[in-house]
């Protein structure tokens, strides 16, 4: 398997919205990660594994099911949601303004998605690059351009202020 880190920029030609554009783009790496609609992992997966996460790092939505994820970046600095809970907020009416998002297994990252002004969007991951038909157009950037392909998760204990946050990627529900 190909594990060259890659990085594209989404080019928006006024094809769909951008939740629209991502929904797609995040059920796609779910079906790369035999992730089902309920968000578990295909039995063809061997027990014991922990369920890739979204570890999202920074959000501002208008969108009304995002608060309790906010209110815990506030407070931890990170939240983890499964696939299917991300897919869930960008199905709902309102604009996602700025997010980074990782898909995380295990130690390592997997996909990074990250949003800025509402409009530009870093698609990044390892291995080949989606095709078209998941992406849309897009422009190739270097990795390097955002240290793609050296990082790993962060510890799962984060001090924020005077408080200490255990779990920090906790699982919101």
């Amino acid at each position: 398997m190909n594990s060259q880190p890659w990085a594209v920029t989404l080019i928006d030609r006024g094809e769909g919205n951008l939740e629209e554009r991502l929904e797609k783009i995040i059920e796609h790496i779910g079906s790369l990660h035999q992730i089902d609609s309920a968000g578990r992992l295909s039995t063809s997966i061997a027990s014991g594994h922990k369920l890739p996460f979204w570890k999202i790092e920074d959000l501002d939505s208008t969108t009304e099911n995002t608060s309790d994820i906010i209110s815990k970046l506030d407070e931890c600095g990170s939240v983890e949601i499964a696939t299917q809970q991300f897919v869930e907020i960008l199905k709902k009416d309102g604009q996602i303004v700025e997010l980074s998002a990782k898909l995380c297994d295990r130690d390592k990252d997997i996909y990074w998605i990250i949003v800025r002004d509402g409009i530009s969007v870093d698609i990044l991951g390892y291995g080949e690059v989606f095709s078209n038909d998941v992406l849309g157009e897009y422009r190739a950037v270097s990795p390097v351009l955002f240290n793609w392909g050296t990082t790993t998760v962060e510890s799962s204990t984060r001090i924020v202020g005077a408080k200490r946050c255990e779990n920090a990627g906790e699982m919101v529900s």
